[in-house]
């Protein structure tokens, strides 16, 4: 999906920056939003995710920087005046209203007629699958439920923008998988773009579009999932997405033609390019054990420690002085015993290069 459309960008951010008294919370950060786009801020707490969404919503207001949207500079607008809507982790349904009633809600403010506002909200109900729900009161659901109706009261009036704070937070992990689903399938259905706060790697992985990690109230990286976690752009979004073995990297005494990381030699051609790498990350589902398909070099490594995770096995690993995790697909009959040597391979395009 492209980021932009044929006139521009749907949603620019443009050099934002905001302090609150000595913390600057945003440095200089600018990002492009495509329409119809599902797009996450992640990053863990305090990187300035959810500044960032407050200030789309229109919550804060930035020390320096613009806010385009559809090409309308939106920077000072008040949030009742942006064709946006937010979503929170904590529902903020009225306890004394029925899921029809609180969707319904927002309509009635601004003075929609009866008609269309029960056309509205019957579709909106529908599209979160809460029909037969319609007539409970939130304390008459489940957080999931609960969620939807949110969802729900945010979709019906058709903002230009759905922002989401990290709304499946409250919920349990089954719920999180399931609404996860829901928000997709919405998402696709409603064709609307998304904008998603989290720090839950798997959530934005799963979900986007495309990501932005952030850091420190900078974008450290943006790109599609697969960009982010195959070919993280430096040290912190290796270590922060994912689980890898991070490795040190030196020129090989032996071999100038060669890197040396742990029991590993790669030829400097497979580096060729790139700024001499201090460190290595290599994913742990990318250091096989036992290999039987092909590997560029493979090594001896004694077994330390074996976990069961249930899908995967957890193998940690020493081999040249050298700690290795690996995570193995599991299935019965695996033999992997603690003290025991066994062979241990990977490809080089799997390696990540770092140099920071």
């Amino acid at each position: 999906m492209s980021p932009v459309n044929a006139s521009g960008p749907f949603l620019r951010l443009s050099g934002l920056s905001l302090s609150f008294g000595a913390y600057k919370a945003l440095h200089d950060l600018s990002l492009d939003i495509g329409e119809g786009e599902f797009f996450s801020l992640l990053g863990p707490s305090g990187c300035g995710k959810t500044t960032t969404l407050r200030l789309i919503a229109g919550f804060e207001a930035p020390d320096r920087g613009n806010i385009w949207l559809a090409g309308d500079d939106i920077t000072t607008l008040p949030p009742n005046l942006r064709d946006t809507n937010t979503v929170f982790q904590s529902y903020a349904l009225f306890p004394h209203m029925t899921v029809w009633e609180n969707v319904a809600y927002p309509l009635r403010m601004k003075g929609v007629a009866k008609a269309e506002i029960a056309t509205r909200v019957d579709d909106a109900i529908a599209k979160v699958n809460l029909g037969a729900f319609a007539e409970r009161l939130p304390h008459e659901m489940s957080g999931g439920q609960r969620q939807r109706a949110a969802l729900a009261r945010a979709i019906v009036g058709r903002p230009k923008i759905l922002l989401l704070d990290e709304p499946l937070g409250a919920l349990d992990l089954k719920l999180r998988e399931q609404m996860q689903h829901v928000l997709v399938d919405l998402q696709k259905s409603l064709g609307i773009t998304f904008i998603y706060v989290t720090h839950d790697q798997g959530e934005a992985l799963s979900m986007s579009d495309r990501i932005a990690v952030m850091s420190g109230g900078l974008i450290q990286q943006i790109g599609t999932p697969e960009e982010i976690y195959y070919r993280p752009a430096n040290a912190f979004v290796a270590d922060f997405i994912g689980k890898s073995n991070r490795i040190s990297a030196s020129p090989n005494p032996g071999d100038a033609a060669s890197l040396r990381f742990g029991p590993v030699d790669i030829p400097r051609s497979r580096v060729a390019g790139r700024a001499q790498p201090s460190a290595v990350a290599l994913r742990f589902e990318a250091l096989d054990v036992q290999p039987e398909g092909r590997c560029d070099v493979t090594f001896d490594a004694r077994i330390a420690r074996v976990m069961f995770l249930g899908s995967v096995i957890e193998v940690v690993m020493e081999s040249g002085g050298q700690m290795l995790t690996s995570h193995v697909p599991s299935r019965k009959g695996l033999a992997l015993k603690v003290g025991d040597t066994v062979p241990a391979g990977l490809l080089f395009d799997d390696v990540v290069y770092l140099d920071d």
